[in-house]
């Protein structure tokens, strides 16, 4: 197996992951996940209206909308608890209601 980093001198381009390989090339590139730090087993249950959830290679990656990245497996076990009083929600909560103005 090659390494995922590597790049073809002839093509230029990089050898797909296995993991990579199962999704869509969009949300891949868009996303960037790096698995052993943003994938988890569990489908999060946060209430925030501003985390997004895709499926991944038998897991979870969460996408924070007002960081505009991915979440990593602690910051999504802390989202999951504390969203309300999360200051990424009020923040976001901020520009929704600016937005509407």
């Amino acid at each position: 197996m090659a390494c995922q980093f590597y790049v073809d001198p002839e093509s230029g381009r990089k050898q797909r992951s296995p993991l990579e390989a199962g999704m869509r090339p969009a949300i891949a590139e868009q996303l960037r996940p790096y698995p052993p730090i943003h994938l988890v087993h569990a489908r999060p249950r946060s209430r925030c209206p501003f985390m997004k959830v895709y499926d991944y290679s038998g897991g979870y990656l969460a996408q924070c909308r007002v960081l505009n990245r991915l979440l990593t497996r602690s910051e999504v076990e802390t989202c999951d608890k504390y969203w309300s009083s999360c200051p990424f929600y009020k923040m976001g909560l901020h520009q929704k209601t600016s937005e509407l103005q």
